[in-house]
């Protein structure tokens, strides 16, 4: 659907590609052939050229995943997207860009079909048992209960009745613990070995109901903490998409290293199953946006890796609230031009943006990059670690200070790469 078309003949040039985006595509593309850039909204390379020759071209192109999520502050921006060939829920993508993909109902939904406050007083049975007693606080629901099923199918219909441009519909768990302890649902984890099945259950119940009615839509379901594992034999049905969640992973390696080989487990796991699996990854520090995360290098071969196991769409989310990210704008990039083509050269794509966005100043920011990397290279990297890690003692740190000051120096004269300069070194500043 969005697979692209440039062929050039004699003076004349076809660009084209397939509904709704995929001109689009074509276009920014041929343009990025060209030598245009888009790094940031904010900042970009376009070439002057006064006259413009093209080579002889016979392009055809097809994005590697289905689903291109670059939930970045800046990538929200819906001409930044399209140019990057972003197509997610979460960017501000509008008809003229060739619109996006979009949720009615985006994750965590659980509770907003089922809200507490209105049903847990006449319908407690709807809501996790936990330790003998019915519980909405910091809970699930109990996803085998038949008429609280009813009911989700009943606000799933109701939200795609709302917006008839929605193509997946989200039932998904809560973003805490504490599932359903019922005999009903714990038959069904006892019998597939995770917490996974009551929740693909209830995910597979409401696909089944809506496909006659809703076709094009999938439902969409969470493999997350508590049920990341997979079953052992329930399949979802061919519309209901999985998305594995990488969260308590080590991101200072690639998620095939070792330390990560639970989550390699899983993902091979879901993709013996189903042929609809989507990544949530993470990126950044989610208890301290500024604070780096050493996670540079492994955004290729993490691309890679899903791509090898199947994965048909991913959510590379990152510093999303707020501009300030460490290294934000650099990941951002990077990551929408792998989620086209995870075959790019993940190094040789940071070296562009680095010289493209800092100009002069991407030497210095570039051994800074592998002064951190380096420093976690046999350590464990998580999304929430505190700025006492072992790879944040002083020498690292004041030796990254002094590339950020080398790279200062480099750009004083122009003041926009220098504004550019200045909010990088506030992440060692910050720590």
């Amino acid at each position: 659907m969005e697979e692209t078309r440039v062929l050039t003949r004699g003076k004349r040039t076809l660009v084209a590609g397939g509904r709704p985006r995929g001109t689009v595509y074509a276009a920014y593309r041929l343009l990025g052939r060209l030598g245009c850039r888009w790094w940031t909204p904010w900042a970009e390379t376009i070439p002057s050229v006064p006259n413009l020759t093209l080579p002889k071209l016979d392009l055809n192109e097809k994005p590697a995943f289905e689903s291109r999520d670059d939930f970045w502050f800046s990538a929200f921006d819906g001409d930044w997207a399209a140019r990057n060939g972003s197509n997610g829920q979460t960017a501000r993508l509008e008809d003229r860009h060739g619109g996006k993909i979009k949720y009615a109902g985006f994750v965590h939904t659980y509770y907003d079909m089922v809200p507490p406050a209105t049903h847990f007083g006449p319908h407690p049975e709807w809501y996790s048992l936990i330790d003998g007693r019915r519980t909405a606080e910091n809970a699930q629901l109990c996803t085998t209960d038949p008429n609280l099923r009813e009911v989700i199918v009943a606000q799933v219909r109701e939200r795609l009745k709302a917006d008839p441009t929605a193509t997946i519909a989200s039932v998904s768990q809560n973003d805490c613990y504490r599932p359903c302890q019922c005999a009903r649902c714990q038959a069904l984890v006892r019998a597939e070995g995770s917490e996974s099945a009551p929740v693909l259950d209830l995910a597979n119940f409401v696909a089944r109901r809506i496909e006659t009615e809703y076709p094009h839509v999938a439902i969409d379901t969470l493999a997350y903490q508590y049920t990341r594992k997979a079953p052992r034999t329930m399949r979802p049905r061919p519309n209901v998409i999985v998305r594995l969640c990488s969260i308590e992973c080590n991101f200072a390696q690639p998620l095939t290293h070792p330390s990560n080989a639970s989550f390699a487990d899983d993902i091979k796991d879901w993709s013996r199953l189903t042929d609809r699996l989507y990544i949530w990854n993470y990126n950044t520090n989610f208890a301290r946006y500024p604070q780096p995360l050493p996670n540079y290098f492994v955004l290729g071969p993490n691309e890679r890796f899903f791509r090898a196991n199947g994965v048909r769409g991913v959510f590379e989310q990152g510093a999303y609230q707020s501009n300030g990210g460490e290294m934000a704008e650099l990941r951002a990039w990077v990551q929408a031009q792998l989620l086209w083509n995870p075959e790019l050269d993940d190094k040789a794509l940071i070296d562009e943006f680095l010289k493209g966005y800092y100009g002069p100043a991407a030497g210095p920011i570039r051994e800074y990059l592998n002064l951190m990397a380096d420093a976690a290279a046999n350590d464990v990297a998580t999304i929430y670690d505190p700025p006492t890690r072992p790879f944040f003692r002083f020498p690292t740190l004041h030796r990254a200070e002094m590339l950020w000051q080398s790279a200062m120096r480099t750009v004083a004269d122009q003041p926009d790469l220098l504004w550019r300069v200045r909010q990088g070194d506030l992440a060692v500043r910050w720590v």
